[in-house]
């Protein structure tokens, strides 16, 4: 009986582990596009998201990632982002990965060490632009520009809509393939 048992839990985990690696298709995963405009954007009506259920969105695989949002519109009544993920390197790590990338954003300085400016380097080996809903109360912090000294405030979907002239990198909760939380990631 044991043995049944661990073979049919065997069988499930790895269904499971197989689908969250399977490259994603459909309405997820979207080649790359071009933002839309600003004027696009701002267009948004406040807009609910009624087709999420609060269960989709605390079911399923739970990661957080950082990524450039390159789109948020409203799809089906449905509050909507496309993101294309990245990873950023600090201090040693970033000089490192912008030397193995052949990139221009390392120089030298007079004693002739490597260094990046401003101790950042995002890098984005994976274009895959990926395209997700965001459950009902998302929760979105951004950058507050008028208060440099309060690195974040909670923002509306609409509002954050009118921030995507800037495509800002924001790191992302998903759970079970929908955003829970959004927090914009400071960039000097």
């Amino acid at each position: 009986m044991k043995k049944t048992v661990f073979v049919v839990l065997l069988c499930v985990l790895t269904t499971a582990v197989m689908g969250a690696c399977a490259a994603p298709a459909g309405p997820d995963a979207t080649p790359a596009v071009p933002s839309a405009s600003s004027a696009e954007v701002t267009a948004l009506p406040v807009t609910p998201s009624p087709a999420v259920s609060t269960a989709a969105a605390t079911a399923g695989v739970t990661e957080t990632r950082l990524g450039i949002v390159t789109e948020a519109f409203v799809s089906g009544g449905v509050n909507t982002i496309r993101i294309d993920y990245v990873d950023m390197y600090t201090g040693d790590e970033a000089v490192a990965k912008a030397l193995a990338d052949g990139s221009d954003a390392v120089e030298k300085d007079e004693h002739g060490n490597y260094y990046v400016l401003n101790d950042y380097y995002i890098r984005n080996v994976n274009t895959l632009i990926r395209t997700f809903p965001l459950a009902p109360g998302c929760t979105i912090s951004v950058v507050d520009p008028k208060d440099p000294g309060n690195l974040t405030k909670t923002v509306s979907f609409d509002e954050f809509g009118t921030r995507m002239v800037e495509e800002p990198l924001m790191h992302v909760k998903v759970v079970g393939s929908v955003i829970v939380s959004m927090t914009q990631q400071f960039i000097p």
